[in-house]
């Protein structure tokens, strides 16, 4: 069973995983509840959610939140980068900003899945974050619920079939240039 930590505003995206080609039924999901009920959150609060995630030997951690990067939570960089090293996959929503998510964590963080969002024709959606640090972008409303469609999927398929080189895949201008198709219509590079 692959152990999928959803931290969310509300556990809500945890319903996107039964989308019929990423349900995965063996997935065993833990929820740690880092964010309040609006969207706010301590730093302190989503080291101790990853820091509980590592130790429960998760195998995906989905950080369905973004944040400006800044010094005060550089910390948090440090523990997703910590997570990543204990080989747990990172799944991070690219944000809602319609900027660089290269400024933000955890789209700042090359080594996590940093997922944008995109409508059903490919284009990214106008608010959601890009940059070359923007793995894919998912059919979705948001990059919150882009990163949790994303975690179910690579919980069901793993990641072997879509490791592909990231600055060949990834258009790194805030247009809204077409994307790429790849195997699954969920997925937009």
């Amino acid at each position: 069973y692959l152990d999928v930590v959803l931290f969310c505003v509300l556990f809500v995206w945890v319903g996107k995983l039964s989308y019929d080609k990423i349900k995965n039924e063996n997935a065993k999901i833990i929820s740690i509840r880092a964010l309040g009920d609006d969207g706010q959150g301590t730093v302190s609060s989503i080291i101790a959610g990853i820091e509980y995630a590592i130790n429960q030997k998760a195998d995906i951690i989905n950080l369905s939140l973004y944040a400006r990067a800044n010094l005060a939570n550089e910390v948090v960089k440090t523990e997703i980068e910590k997570a990543i090293n204990n080989g747990i996959e990172v799944v991070g929503a690219a944000g809602n900003d319609c900027a660089n998510a290269k400024n933000y964590i955890p789209g700042s963080i090359d080594a996590a899945w940093i997922i944008g969002a995109c409508d059903e024709s490919g284009f990214r959606i106008s608010f959601s974050n890009y940059g070359e640090t923007v793995d894919y972008n998912v059919i979705a409303k948001s990059t919150s619920e882009a990163a949790a469609k994303f975690s179910g999927y690579i919980s069901k398929f793993g990641t072997k079939d879509i490791n592909f080189n990231k600055s060949e895949l990834v258009n790194d201008n805030d247009d809204d240039s077409e994307n790429t198709v790849l195997e699954s219509d969920i997925f937009k590079t």
